[in-house]
């Protein structure tokens, strides 16, 4: 019980430190922000709970035609949003224009309780308040709902979003 709640914290923290905004990318990008419902429990089809996972697609903004691939860019673990800018930024260790040129799209993605998806919030996360804040992600989630908030159901929206978008 200690080690889940310390890494419930460790998570709240790092979910709650790190909101980011959108801020906005050169002209010759054309950008498309895409929100998908996908299952709370993926082991559970039957269970009704859902949540929002946010992905941004990337294309360039003379293009006249769908994008035939797509490279998907994630942030390292579930835990943090993508910070998507700073990995936007990265790509360009290797040519982006030969990429446009080939029909790729860029997609990056927040992993479920981060960034823009669903986020894992408390209302104060000050230290003084951390158990209340675990008490309070439990009574939203449960604590069987707050487990999904997990490297293997992040795999699993993974899977997802590359099959539907």
């Amino acid at each position: 019980m200690k080690f889940f709640l310390t890494v419930v914290i460790i998570t709240l923290f790092v979910v709650v430190c790190s909101a980011h905004s959108l801020p906005p990318l050169p002209s010759y990008y054309r950008t498309e922000e895409l929100w998908t419902t996908v299952p709370l429990f993926w082991n559970k089809p039957s269970d009704p709970r859902t949540i929002r996972l946010w992905t941004l697609k990337i294309t360039p903004f003379n293009a006249t035609t769908a994008p035939k691939h797509h490279l998907w860019m994630l942030q390292g673990g579930s835990g943090r949003g993508s910070l998507w800018l700073n990995m936007f930024n990265s790509v360009w260790n290797f040519n982006v224009a030969q990429l446009f040129a080939n029909n790729v799209a860029f997609m990056i993605t927040d992993h479920r309780g981060t960034g823009y998806s669903t986020p894992l919030t408390c209302r104060n996360i000050s230290t003084a308040a951390i158990t209340q804040c675990v008490q309070d992600v439990e009574a939203i989630w449960g604590k069987d709902g707050l487990a999904q908030f997990s490297e293997t159901a992040a795999a699993y929206d993974l899977n997802y979003l590359i099959a539907k978008l």
